[in-house]
């Protein structure tokens, strides 16, 4: 943040600790303004040593508290590791990053500056190219015949002083370039990142400002999208445009002064991560439904949602109930046991598998009613790849023990 005097740092989980007095009693009247449920404030007290508590309850980024300072959660989870987990949770082949820069060494507060710069230099390459036209359907009333005659109408309304008629025309106005827009502008008025990225990004909206009508959008918005040859690099970018508009909180008012948070939640990011990581890899004989929706009463009046299921493809068999909890306990707790079970059972599952950011230190193996819950480690403290190849062994062996409990 340009011109910030001051940056207050937390790391995510992790207990800060701020001494008691006046500038701390604002500084954390601050954070309760800004970070909201974000943030867990304990007040002084014989435990905390008499100091202010601060914890961050999963969520990294930036929030500017005021002109003066700013409030960064850094991860866990190496920063270059977290790049290649926004790369695969939101559908980013090849991220390219400006001037060749890697990500190995990059910090939190790069985070926002690289996707959004990558995000401005992908569109102006589209806009120089020509952005993406589609044949939109209009119904005007003309001083010309255009179209179609609508007769009907015409009748209805008696002598015309205009034409009613039904015609269609190509236009670069449509969702697939409001989206781009409506994403720049929000990033543009968050006022985060370099100077250069945020001209950068400045100028891919100006580019589209006139021809493209501005439209509120959310991060579900990019999800479900029909692409085809001629729109096919939208994909990515409709992938970073549901990133920001994920990530970009509402605007915080100080004085004349608009600012705007920047967090990512880990424990969802975890979870599309994992979605996504099986998606591309789970073998053919089984399918992977993510966020399932299921009875917890015969009459539908109570549901759940599965964070992820995987069935055999040839009969359709519920094989395992995946929770993933980005959490750093050593053992499941009592409540996610209970819970991985209550599901499986529900769905007739005979495994539930609990899947950690860590590789446990101990094995969990627990026998429900006829379900084995299991606890399963995708560890992001190192290398991925590595990391992944080793969950994907540990889950094609719980899955056949599965398909043997279910034969």
């Amino acid at each position: 943040m340009k011109g910030l005097a001051e940056a207050l740092e937390l790391v995510e989980r992790e207990p800060f600790d701020l001494d008691a007095g006046p500038e701390s009693f604002a500084k954390v009247q601050a954070i309760q303004r800004a970070a909201r449920d974000r943030v867990s404030i304990a007040p002084p007290n014989p435990l905390t040593l008499n100091k202010w508590r601060l914890v961050s309850e999963g969520w990294i980024g930036q929030i500017p508290l005021h002109e003066s300072l700013v409030l960064v959660i850094r991860p866990k989870v190496p920063v270059g590791n977290l790049f290649r987990m926004i790369e695969v949770a939101y559908q980013l082949p090849g991220l390219e990053f400006p001037e060749g820069q890697g990500v190995s060494s990059a910090e939190i507060e790069d985070l926002f500056d690289r996707l959004a710069g990558v995000l401005a230099k992908r569109t102006l390459v589209r806009i120089q190219r020509g952005l993406h036209r589609e044949y939109v359907r209009y119904e005007e009333d003309l001083p010309y015949i255009r179209g179609r005659l609508l007769p009907v109408e015409l009748v209805r309304r008696g002598p015309p002083l205009a034409i009613p008629c039904r015609f269609e025309d190509q236009t670069a106005d449509i969702s697939d370039n409001q989206i781009l827009l409506w994403t720049l502008r929000k990033i543009a008025r968050a006022g985060l990142g370099r100077e250069e990225t945020r001209t950068q990004v400045r100028k891919a909206a100006r580019a589209m400002l006139g021809s493209i009508q501005i439209q509120p959008f959310a991060g579900s918005d990019c999800l479900r999208r029909l692409y085809q040859r001629l729109n096919a690099d939208y994909r990515p970018l409709h992938g970073l445009c549901r990133f920001f508009l994920e990530t970009l909180g509402p605007t915080h008012e100080t004085g004349d002064a608009t600012m705007v948070p920047f967090l990512v939640d880990m424990d969802r990011l975890f979870e599309l991560f994992v979605a996504e990581w099986l998606a591309a890899r789970l073998p053919r004989e089984y399918s992977l439904t993510a966020q399932e929706r299921i009875d917890v009463d015969s009459e539908g009046r109570l549901t759940a949602k599965v964070d992820l299921m995987i069935r055999l493809s040839a009969t359709g068999r519920a094989l395992a109930v995946l929770d993933t909890k980005y959490k750093g306990h050593e053992r499941p707790l009592h409540g996610d046991l209970f819970q991985i079970n209550a599901y499986a059972d529900l769905v007739g599952a005979p495994a539930g598998l609990l899947i950690y950011p860590r590789a446990p230190s101990e094995r969990f193996v627990m026998n429900f009613g006829g379900t084995d819950v299991r606890n399963l480690g995708f560890d992001l403290g190192g290398n991925l790849e590595a990391a992944g190849e080793t969950f994907m062994g540990e889950l094609e062996q719980c899955l056949a023990l599965a398909e043997g409990a279910a034969a």
